[in-house]
Parts: structure tokens; C-alpha cells; sequence
């Protein structure tokens, strides 16, 4: 059951600890403060390749959320195809809640 992972990640955008879009999360990863990177499973090829190697050039642990509109809805805003937490405490509560609900979590 992944309802503890995406309302975390609700809870996370109204504390201001997600940032949601390809320009945001870029910066945010690029200036050292993203935590946990989320790619939706039906965004673009390429858009999962960029934010994959994203993630790996800054070491940051990957978790693919199901669809845009469930990681987008989760927050509270139109569909989405990345995220980034940026909380330390946030993006460990998400990695648990997603590792409890069967999800695997790539850690780099």
C-alpha cells in the first residue's frame, strides 16, 4: 500500500520540503539540497534517462512513483514527472513508507 508514501509527500509540498518540475528539481539537486529524487513510471524515455543520470552524478536514492497524475495529485498539483524532496527528515520518512509498501527505492 503506497498511501503513506504520497501522503507524506503532501505533507512534505505544504511544509515546502518537495519541489516539483524538470527546471526546479534540476536547480534543486544542483545546488546540493535535494535528498530524494521521484520520477513518475510514464513520463518520457528521456526524461527518465536525464533525471536518472541526475541522480547519479549527485549520488541522490531514486524511487519511480506510478504514474504523473499519482505523483502530481499527491501534492496537490496537476500531473507531474519529477520531484525532488529536499528535507532530510521528509525524504526518509518517504524512502520507509515506500520500502514498507514493496516499493524499490535505487540508491546510488
Amino acid at each position: 500500500m503506497l498511501q503513506p508514501m504520497y501522503q507524506l509527500l503532501g505533507l512534505a509540498c505544504r511544509a515546502g520540503k518537495l519541489v516539483s518540475g524538470d527546471l526546479a528539481v534540476k536547480d534543486a539537486v544542483a545546488g546540493g539540497k535535494g535528498k530524494l529524487l521521484l520520477i513518475a513510471g510514464d513520463c518520457s524515455e528521456r526524461t527518465s534517462n536525464n533525471f536518472k543520470q541526475l541522480a547519479l552524478k549527485y549520488k541522490i536514492p531514486l524511487l519511480e512513483c506510478s504514474t504523473k497524475a499519482d505523483l502530481g495529485g499527491s501534492i496537490g498539483k496537476t500531473p507531474r514527472s519529477v520531484a525532488v524532496v529536499i528535507g532530510d527528515d521528509f525524504a526518509q520518512g518517504v524512502l520507509k513508507a515506500a520500502e514498507n509498501g514493496g516499493v524499490s527505492v535505487v540508491k546510488l
